[in-house]
């Protein structure tokens, strides 16, 4: 009873101390990711303020190139376009101004500026307000017909007075840009730091104060588990030399996949496949070259398989492939490109590696179980493999 006591006692104290070093990694774990989120977000929020604001260089050079080209325009159609193009690009110049400094949300920019920043912008707030005024007038001055170019002129040199000092601004504004961005990624990378020497702190307590006093327990778990182990792999699903579903396990998702498609009137296809001289690879150059045989064909048609194909060893040198929602040409070309791929490793060795192969649709058979379908499709494996016989016979080889 005594002995008992004591084991209630060391478990209540082991689950406290686990309960308390779970809560610490939880809270820290959330604290991370909530961390890594906000850096994203900022990181993103930074990018894009940065490549905008660098755009706004790239604008107002373009609309001094506008007013230019308005102005030596030689016709009504050119001078038009030019109007037009002037007024999309100052507009757009505009509205990313002031989303830099007031944030906007359809621009991505949350307008929430350091005071350095926010200075800078007062230093180019003249020139700005000068180019975007002459933009604008000229505009409406080249909008009204039959007008002289000369009337724009003022204009167009108002717009070139300003423009180095609004690009010698903005090229200060970028780079602060840039700099508070890195500032902020440094100083993430600060607290995540510390937040991680503090999770392999507790990772480390838990080590002294927990799984060390309960070696002894865990052991017996550990004995358990192996039993369990055991239990499991013999009831393994995958053939251990090719790492595919083996037949018992292949056989039951085939049988599964049958019966959808036959109720729901949906295409699939199940193609048989046998490897042609495994046998003589296995005679003349022994078994460790037939594996390397089988282990290539298993890998060349998993490479070439669909996504929701079914794929297992049916038996030694024997392969079944369940095309999923697949018509039988478009199972053929899939069988086609492994045999490729398999013919392309063949290259060098003194044996060639293929197979021979039968497919069958499920809306042209008239079987009606899987086992059937597969009984046909075997059937016309061996007429392929008849053909391909015939072949070596008439090259001699």
């Amino acid at each position: 009873m005594k002995k008992n006591t004591n084991s209630i006692k060391l478990a209540n104290m082991f689950q406290q101390r686990y309960l308390v070093a779970l809560i610490i990694i939880a809270v820290l774990v959330v604290g991370s990711q909530i961390i890594v989120q906000i850096a994203i977000s900022k990181q993103q929020d930074d990018s894009r303020v940065v490549n905008i604001s660098g755009r706004q260089r790239m604008l107002s050079q373009k609309i001094s190139k506008d007013a230019l080209s308005l102005y030596e325009s030689q016709n009504t159609e050119t001078a038009q376009w030019y109007v037009e193009e002037l007024e999309e690009t100052y507009t757009l110049w505009e509205w990313s101004y002031h989303g830099l400094r007031q944030g906007d949300e359809t621009l991505g920019l949350p307008g929430k500026n350091s005071p350095e920043v926010e200075a800078m912008y007062d230093d180019i707030e003249m020139d700005y307000r000068a180019i975007l005024s002459s933009a604008k007038e000229i505009v409406k001055i080249a909008s009204e017909p039959e007008y002289e170019r000369e009337e724009i002129w003022e204009q167009i040199q108002a717009i070139e007075n300003h423009e180095g000092l609004f690009l010698e601004g903005m090229d200060k504004i970028v780079f602060q840009y840039d700099h508070e961005s890195k500032e902020k990624i440094r100083l993430f990378r600060i607290i995540e730091l510390a937040l991680m020497l503090i999770t392999l702190l507790t990772l480390a307590g838990e080590l002294i104060f927990i799984f060390r006093p309960a070696k002894h327990h865990i052991e017996h778990s550990l004995g358990e588990l192996e039993q369990s182990r055991e239990v499991l792999q013999q009831h393994a699903t995958l053939d251990e030399m090719t790492d595919m579903f083996n037949k018992r396990t292949g056989m039951m998702l085939f049988q599964s996949l049958f019966s959808n498609r036959k109720r729901e009137g949906d295409e699939m296809c199940v193609g048989f496949l046998d490897l042609d001289g495994l046998k003589a690879v296995n005679d003349t150059f022994g078994h460790e070259a037939g594996d390397h045989f089988i282990q290539s064909v298993a890998k060349a048609i998993k490479n070439s398989a669909g996504s929701g194909d079914i794929l297992f060893r049916y038996g030694g040198d024997e392969f079944v492939w369940v095309f999923d929602s697949c018509d039988k040409k478009t199972a053929r070309l899939r069988i086609l490109k492994s045999l490729e791929r398999l013919l392309r490793e063949s290259v060098g060795k003194p044996y060639r590696m293929y197979f021979s192969f039968g497919i069958v649709s499920i809306s042209e058979t008239s079987k009606k179980t899987p086992e059937e379908m597969l009984s046909e499709a075997d059937q016309q494996m061996y007429v392929d493999k008849e053909k391909n016989r015939q072949k070596r016979r008439e090259i001699g080889g």
